[in-house]
């Protein structure tokens, strides 16, 4: 991997834990497949290796461009993901969330005092006004703690990071006596949001404590203005914080995106060559390019690993 900090590299072994990888791999696969049996009839006499079967080549490209496009097309998800700040509004059931989500969006959401009412994710755009130059993405979902599996795959979710939050804010509903603080992901910018302030406070003390850890609190309501302007205020300066870490992740999906780019563009090559039954050797080539732009991601494939695979493929010499 071609990273120029050692933050770019972190943030793109991350990356490359999750669907990216298995595309990456597979492709790497494919290509390697497809060299070894040109390359075992461009170095072998007639006779010490079998015979290809027709179409065996395009056959093992197909796959390769298969899972380079489903790579890229992730990588082109992810950075139209990453093209906004994205706030995710994280709470127990019934703490208000989805209130404070619709008054905020203008988005229409279903609510009810039972838990586990939010089945789905709801994400809808807030307008910083004159705190930030651009609006928000607001991301809602299910309430931690619920009795639902989708309650407990929101959380897997967020504490995974498998969803991408430059900022959580943390929903806690001032009135009830039994609230608890929901606890961030290691890493991850947080703001504490009280909901109800129309209604008298209940909160534990311990809670209040906690939330001195994120600056203190900030008391909402679904029902009118109360604290928006400060709740706007406090959630651009901590986005401005996270800036340079979405531009870094921008950069790394710019690096991905060029090096699957130039691999689709060898491989196109070589699939032409192919078709045609041009010169083994030249396709060969093509096939070393396009491992060669994939080796920026997960490493080139080295010529020991070819020969295993010449003479696990055709079992040379027996």
């Amino acid at each position: 991997m071609e990273a120029e900090t050692a933050e770019e590299a972190k943030e793109a072994a991350r990356i490359l834990c999750g669907g990216l990888a298995v595309q990456v791999q597979a492709a790497r696969g494919a290509l390697a497949s497809a060299l070894v049996e040109i390359e075992a009839g461009l170095d072998f006499e007639e006779g010490d290796s079998q015979d290809l079967e027709p179409g065996e080549i395009e056959t093992h490209l197909a796959r390769a461009r298969a899972a380079l496009e489903e790579g890229l097309r992730l990588e082109d998800n992810r950075r139209i993901e990453e093209g906004g700040r994205r706030v995710g509004l994280l709470g127990a059931p019934n703490a208000g969330k989805s209130s404070l989500f619709s008054s905020l969006t203008g988005a229409g959401v279903l609510i009810s005092p039972r838990k586990g009412t939010t089945r789905d994710r709801l994400e809808g755009n807030w307008d910083l006004g004159e705190e930030g130059k651009d609006g928000v993405v607001l991301g809602d979902g299910p309430g931690l703690g619920g009795d639902s599996v989708d309650a407990r795959d929101e959380a897997a979710r967020i504490r995974s990071n498998d969803d991408r939050w430059d900022l959580l804010w943390l929903v806690v509903d001032g009135s009830d006596s039994k609230a608890r603080l929901p606890r961030p992901p290691g890493g991850l910018p947080a703001l504490v949001v009280f909901t109800k302030a129309d209604l008298p406070c209940a909160l534990p003390a311990s809670v209040l404590r906690e939330a001195e850890e994120f600056g203190g609190g900030i008391w909402t309501s679904a029902q009118g203005m109360e604290g928006r302007r400060e709740l706007a205020s406090r959630t651009a300066a901590l986005l401005q914080g996270s800036e340079q870490g979405r531009r870094r992740r921008m950069e790394v999906i710019r690096r991905h995106q060029a090096a699957l780019s130039q691999a689709l563009e060898a491989l196109a090559k070589a699939e032409e060559k192919a078709r045609s039954r041009g010169e083994g050797d030249l396709l060969a080539e093509d096939l070393r390019q396009a491992g060669r732009a994939l080796g920026v991601l997960v490493g080139e494939l080295a010529p020991e690993e070819l020969l295993d695979l010449v003479f696990s493929r055709f079992c040379i010499g027996k």
